[in-house]
């Protein structure tokens, strides 16, 4: 968890297949809130 103005990265692989993946935050009621998104692989 970051405070207000607090900056971090993170880093992973992406698959090696071009497409269109799904994401969603795990983190306590934050997949109800809409906390989900798309990762775009080109």
């Amino acid at each position: 968890m970051l405070g207000d103005g607090e900056t971090d990265s993170v880093t992973f692989t992406v698959p090696d297949k071009k497409g269109e993946y799904q994401y969603v935050c795990t983190f306590r009621a934050h997949f109800q809130a809409g906390m989900k998104g798309k990762l775009i692989v080109e």
